[in-house]
């Protein structure tokens, strides 16, 4: 029983994992990214929206995020003492600067669709 709690949703207990979505706040580690990721909840008495931020720590194992990102995160198994997601897509790029050049500046790049045609609409 406590195996099947420890594995949970990535182990062999039939669960799905857990994804989760979040901005890339920190990718200076090798093969490890930091993703903050927001949720909004009402508060139970007053009622005001409340936002609330986690950061975890994901494997990122082509060191392709950078701050900024948006990403999307899996758990999976224990990989180190505070890694217990793994980052498996990017879906929105950053706007970047080139440091060695300024003179080049990368616009955002999504792999959505429907946000990709309606800026293709917008042009």
């Amino acid at each position: 029983m406590n195996a099947a709690r420890f594995l949970g949703a990535a182990g062999k207990t039939g669960a799905k994992a857990t994804k989760l979505w979040g901005t890339v706040v920190s990718s200076s580690m090798e093969k490890t990214v930091v993703v903050e990721v927001e949720r909004w909840s009402k508060h139970p008495r007053v009622g005001k929206i409340i936002k609330h931020r986690r950061k975890f720590p994901a494997h990122d194992e082509s060191e392709a995020a950078r701050v900024g990102d948006r990403v999307v995160i899996e758990q999976c198994r224990p990989i180190s003492k505070t890694k217990f997601y793994t980052m498996t897509e990017i879906v929105t790029e950053a706007d970047y600067i080139d440091r060695s050049n300024p003179s080049v500046v990368t616009v955002a790049k999504t792999t959505e669709p429907a946000a990709a045609a309606s800026a293709a609409t917008a042009l």
